[in-house]
């Protein structure tokens, strides 16, 4: 579920309604993304977003089963010891529950136990190397169709899938051999037919 930390409407009630309703509703994970600088073709919808490990940090302290992650940190924007840092932080703190999702390959040192999975975003060749290679599960997102998760699937059938798509496309992305779905909604009843469907 992806959280609305972006867009000009964002806020803090917004997130925590959705956060704590995605927790109830029995969803496995919500998710922040992460934009540090847009040009004018982005502002709608990225013009304003809360920076998402502060964001799941806070979401941390008032939630206590739903799983937290990133979709996703771009990390040649940080300081790769100081994101370790972070990201090691809320991974301790939430209990085990942060799944990093990045836009890159990145380093970690001192990992922290249990280490977060790391979910590599893009649709790109290099992006699927980079997953087989460095991360845990793939994580596409407007890039991939169906069709394209079905041939990487075929080639590579022990990477997991797990892209983030709209809700009506979640039924062929899982026929496709996706292992799950990151899913945003534009309003509760969205959310709450949902999870009727998939609980």
């Amino acid at each position: 579920m992806i959280l609305p930390n972006y867009g000009l409407d964002s806020n803090p009630d917004g997130i925590r309604r959705v956060a704590e309703l995605a927790e109830e509703l029995g969803f496995d994970s919500v998710w922040a993304t992460e934009h540090i600088i847009v040009g004018p073709e982005a502002v709608d919808p990225y013009g304003r977003v809360y920076a998402p490990l502060v964001t799941l940090g806070w979401i941390a302290g008032f939630t206590e089963r739903i799983g937290l992650g990133t979709s996703i940190v771009l990390v040649p924007l940080h300081h790769p010891m100081h994101l370790a840092k972070e990201v090691a932080t809320l991974q301790e703190l939430s209990g085990g529950r942060f799944t990093l999702g990045v836009g890159m390959g990145w380093h970690l040192g001192g990992a922290p136990s249990p280490q977060p999975e790391i979910w590599v975003g893009g649709s790109s060749e290099r992006a699927i190397r980079r997953a087989l290679e460095l991360g845990d599960v793939w994580h596409p997102s407007r890039g991939s169709d169906a069709e394209h998760v079905r041939r990487v699937k075929e080639q590579h059938p022990g990477l997991r899938v797990i892209p983030r798509v709209a809700a009506e496309n979640v039924e062929a992305m899982l026929e496709a051999g996706a292992e799950g779905a990151v899913v945003a909604f534009a309003e509760e009843a969205a959310m709450r037919d949902f999870a009727g469907r998939y609980r």
